[in-house]
């Protein structure tokens, strides 16, 4: 390990790594779901992106708990957590504008999206 490098900040980037995959796997579920139309299949997707997020809670829970151990980091956490809750939002809004722009703009996206708004709304 680097000097300076302790097994809390190896811990800390495992969980963070770790999560990031979470969220990766749970939006690659979450578009599965929107098209599956078999009631098994639908089932199984839904049933494994609550698994995703038991999993989820349980990896930020550990992280929230290695941030508080660490006064720098739980000062560092504090003054970051406004933008942090913030982001998810504000990333949505970006991309909504680009989609709709896309929509406009773009023949190929405007049928991708037509054929979208066709489909029967999910039901979870």
């Amino acid at each position: 390990m680097p000097e300076g490098y302790d097994e809390r900040q190896e811990q800390f980037r495992e969980l963070i790594v770790r999560r990031r995959q979470l969220l990766d796997h749970r939006m690659a579920e979450k578009n599965r779901r929107e098209m599956a139309h078999s009631p098994l299949v639908r089932k199984s997707v839904l049933k494994l992106i609550e698994t995703l997020n038991k999993d989820l809670k349980r990896i930020e829970k550990a992280i929230l708990q290695l941030v508080e151990s660490n006064d720098d980091w739980r000062a560092r956490f504090e003054r970051l957590k406004p933008h942090y809750l913030g982001r998810e939002g504000c990333v949505r809004n970006v991309l909504s504008m680009a989609a709709l722009s896309a929509k406009k703009h773009n023949p190929v996206i405007r049928t991708f999206a037509a054929r979208l708004l066709a489909l029967p709304s999910p039901e979870a």
